[in-house]
């Protein structure tokens, strides 16, 4: 029986793209109509939040995606105190005396240099 229901399934995928091949560019009516229906299935009618409320309409379904995404790909600092405890564990690499160095505006003569 799911055999039969299967090739059936089968014969009118055929049937259907068959009946594309002839008739989609030829007759622009079924062509658009075709396309709408397509338009129309995938479209986003509902959507549920956060909080698992259903939302409607174009504007509340925009606001909910924006809101999902934004909270996934935001940034936090979370420096709780084995935050911080590690990083006081990393030993310095530039001494003070090194970046007060590397901080000081360039001069002319070592943008000459740089350009020659």
């Amino acid at each position: 029986m799911e055999d039969l229901a299967s090739k059936e399934e089968v014969l009118w995928k055929q049937r259907a793209k068959a009946l594309w091949l002839a008739e989609g560019d030829r007759n622009t009516r079924y062509f658009h109509a075709r396309a709408n229906e397509r338009r129309l299935n995938k479209e986003i009618k509902m959507i549920n939040d956060s909080m698992g409320r259903e939302i409607v309409g174009v504007e509340g379904i925009r606001k909910v995606i924006s809101d999902y995404f934004g909270s996934i790909f935001a940034t936090t600092r979370p420096l709780n105190a084995a935050m911080e405890e590690v990083i006081a564990s990393v030993e310095r690499q530039v001494t003070e005396t090194m970046n007060n160095e590397l901080i000081q505006p360039f001069t002319t003569e070592e943008i000459k240099q740089a350009l020659d």
